[in-house]
């Protein structure tokens, strides 16, 4: 018997499910490459995916327009293809333990339905990608977490007027917020936890340095 751990290919037949909605390929770590017709599955709507290319194809990933979750767990994935701006119904983003991946300033652009994204485990994340302003009007969630690469987070996250919750762990590079932090009038919760020391000094409620522009969050919590 093999286990899932076991499998490095999967049938092409695969791509003939039309109406498939939810393809997880989690947990599937030896997996060389996805399916060269993925893009067939055009009714898919949760994806979740794991490879061990260090691309993923451009006609992939790009032709699946109904897709709403995305999660990515890939090794040594370098970089997003450029269709990845096609996935424009996308709600929900998740990519996480991808040590190899690095964002390009027009990465994450054009998701203009996206209302959370969390990136994990992505050492090589200097900062965030410009390209995510276009959900400017809809993100609701933003979580990151184990990116030693990031120092900052960019001062158009003001503009983000829907942002409800932002979670920040184990970024210890990251020492300060944006200036504009204030302007988010409809963050509730902020949760600065776990290896970000200096932000969390920062924060400290009366005494630290970014305390004013957090001052009207209704739930924070640090430590």
């Amino acid at each position: 018997m093999h286990s899932n751990n076991d499998i490095k290919g999967l049938p092409s037949s695969i791509c003939k499910l039309y109406n498939l909605q939810t393809l997880s390929l989690a947990g599937l770590g030896k997996l060389e490459k996805l399916p060269e017709h993925l893009w067939k599955l055009i009714s898919l709507r949760h994806l979740y995916i794991t490879s061990r290319q260090n691309s993923l194809p451009e006609k992939g990933i790009g032709c699946l327009t109904s897709l709403r979750k995305l999660s990515i767990n890939c090794k040594f994935l370098s970089s997003l293809p450029n269709s990845f701006q096609e996935l424009t119904n996308l709600v929900d983003l998740r990519i996480w333990c991808c040590p190899e991946l690095s964002f390009r300033e027009t990465s994450l652009q054009n998701l203009r339905n996206l209302q959370r994204l969390i990136i994990s485990d992505v050492p090589k994340l200097r900062e965030i990608p410009g390209g995510l302003q276009d959900a400017a009007t809809t993100l609701k969630f933003l979580s990151i977490s184990i990116c030693s690469g990031l120092t900052a987070l960019p001062e158009w996250l003001e503009n983000f007027k829907s942002l409800d919750e932002v979670r920040i762990k184990k970024c210890p590079n990251l020492i300060s917020l944006p200036q504009g932090m204030h302007r988010l009038t409809t963050l509730r919760e902020l949760h600065i936890i776990e290896g970000s020391p200096e932000l969390m000094r920062r924060c400290q409620q009366g005494t630290g340095e970014d305390w004013p522009k957090i001052a009207h969050v209704r739930k924070i919590f640090l430590g």
